[in-house]
């Protein structure tokens, strides 16, 4: 499941964004806490994805949407946090 929560303070918005990015999450996506956000003029956006496990082809197309959003009216998005994926091993070799 995925949570996006949101903090402030008088210049930025902060996306704290937990769980996987995926296609078919549950709960409210991304790119619709954005919208609202720019919706509300709050076009200084931070996405903080140090507590994403994992993300794929379609988690990635959200933050791109996000950005896209968030660049035509006028602001700014930027992402923090991410790691590097670890390497995925398949029945129990050491690939």
């Amino acid at each position: 499941m995925l949570d996006v929560s949101v903090r402030e303070n008088e210049r930025v918005v902060v996306l704290d964004v937990r769980g996987r990015l995926v296609l078919g999450h549950d709960g409210q996506t991304l790119v619709e806490r954005v919208k609202q956000l720019v919706a509300a003029r709050q076009l200084n956006v931070l996405v903080n994805l140090a507590e994403v496990t994992f993300i794929d082809s379609s988690g990635v197309g959200e933050l791109v949407a996000s950005l896209s959003s968030v660049k035509k009216a006028g602001g700014t998005l930027k992402a923090f946090g991410a790691t590097a994926a670890r390497p995925r091993t398949c029945c129990g070799s050491s690939v």
